[in-house]
């Protein structure tokens, strides 16, 4: 079942999707705001969701089985959880906006394209991982360095652009037993490495 609320839309009455199970897809064409608290909470069967315009509500859509997201042009924000805990496949910003705090927690989402300018809070993907995210091919170099330090990307190598791969090489390694060290408690160092203990050549 789909159900599109058209621009025209003026009000929105509590209850006016109580009980509405049976909706998949929802296409929001009028201003997002009218949706009253908690409007959406009986669409567990919602897995596809497109907003036109306007600033999302925190909460809105968290913990409803969402999976395709569609977001216009003139959406200039998203609230706070507004689509945490959903199961959102792929998310891609192709303009502006303002993420809020733990927008997207939890998502299972397997690409992740930041927005090339808007304020995005360090908690907006907790639980999501680093590898899946990119920021839009038109960030800056700024805009780059100041989204991996905000995530918390490591200071190696920060976040990448679309398309992009990272030119960093996984080394094979194997750690060395601790028994094979001897440490000064005192100077807090390493005194002395037993390599032939370890079959790794001279004892130093």
């Amino acid at each position: 079942t789909e159900l599109t609320l058209p621009s025209s839309l003026e009000s929105i009455g509590k209850g006016a999707f109580k009980g509405c199970s049976g909706i998949k897809s929802l296409t929001i064409n009028c201003d997002i705001s009218l949706l009253p608290d908690g409007a959406l909470k009986d669409m567990k069967s919602l897995e596809r969701v497109s907003i036109a315009s306007g600033d999302i509500p925190a909460k809105m859509f968290k913990g409803l089985p969402i999976k395709v997201l569609e977001l216009g042009k003139d959406v200039r924000s998203i609230g706070a959880e507004a689509f945490a805990n959903t199961n959102i496949e792929e998310l891609v910003f192709e303009n502006p906006c303002d993420i809020g705090a733990q927008a997207f927690k939890g998502i299972p989402a397997s690409k992740i394209i930041l927005p090339a300018d808007g304020e995005i809070d360090a908690s907006a993907f907790d639980g999501v991982s680093k590898d899946i995210i990119r920021a839009s091919v038109a960030s800056s170099d700024e805009r780059l360095a100041a989204l991996g330090e905000k995530l918390g990307f490591p200071w190696y190598e920060g976040i990448l652009r679309e398309g992009e791969e990272s030119k960093l090489i996984a080394m094979p390694f194997e750690p060395t037993d601790a028994k094979y060290f001897e440490f000064d408690a005192k100077k807090w160092h390493v005194a002395k490495v037993h390599w032939q203990r370890c079959g790794c050549g001279n004892t130093t």
